[in-house]
């Protein structure tokens, strides 16, 4: 059931569909298969490549469609479907070079954290007479995926600065920190995510050497 302020829907869900590109009948006859199994469980809506289903072939703990799977993207929306929720997934490029502190004042933590991965992930801390103000938070690839190219892949799920200190730099520190600390570790690359609608968080990323690689969704139809 998918809660919402005033009712509840049953729904079902299409984990992951793919299609050989060039083969939309194949394609649309499974769709169409899919559609007709959860009518007969007399579902109110079904929701596509929803986030919090995936196989760890696929993504990295993430079950959203991406969109380098256009073929899919456009035979969902010639059915009906539309995009509910999505993120731009964006990677650290360019040279990596230790960040100048902003405040002398300020006293900036480090600690390393335990990983399934090859590497261990990173917790960067920013804190003001003894008060925490800002976060960033990262996890090896690793934890989600067993591929060796997940190993040296830092993603970072976190970043927080607090209202009294936003509009500092902090933010943009706190990321440019972070992977300087995941060079010293021995990553080959960091990436971060937000919601398609997160354009104050898109603008910081995009100011600090983050470029979108990767927009991801998920779809939902009513019937």
């Amino acid at each position: 059931e998918i809660r919402s302020k005033d009712s509840k829907i049953k729904a079902g869900v299409i984990r992951f569909f793919t299609y050989r590109p060039g083969s939309r009948p194949g394609g649309q006859a499974v769709l169409e298969a899919a559609e007709r199994y959860l009518r007969e469980l007399e579902v109110g809506r079904i929701c596509a490549f929803w986030k919090y289903f995936s196989y760890r072939f696929y993504k990295f703990g993430v079950g959203r469609l991406s969109a380098h799977i256009g073929h899919v993207y456009g035979l969902l929306h010639m059915n009906g479907y539309e995009v509910i929720n999505g993120e731009f997934f964006l990677q650290h490029v360019g040279e990596i070079v230790e960040p100048l502190l902003l405040d002398e004042s300020v006293d900036v933590f480090v600690e390393r954290k335990t990983s399934r991965g090859q590497l261990p992930g990173v917790i960067v801390k920013a804190s003001r007479k003894g008060k925490s103000f800002g976060e960033c938070a990262a996890s090896c690839a690793g934890d989600h995926n067993q591929a060796q190219e997940a190993q040296t892949l830092l993603f970072i799920d976190w970043l927080g600065v607090k209202d009294e200190e936003q509009g500092g730099g902090w933010g943009r520190y706190l990321l440019q920190r972070m992977c300087w600390e995941a060079s010293q570790i021995g990553y080959t690359e960091v990436a971060i995510s937000t919601a398609l609608d997160n354009y104050r968080a898109l603008l910081c990323y995009a100011n600090s050497n983050f470029r979108v690689v990767d927009t991801e969704y998920e779809f939902a139809k009513n019937i």
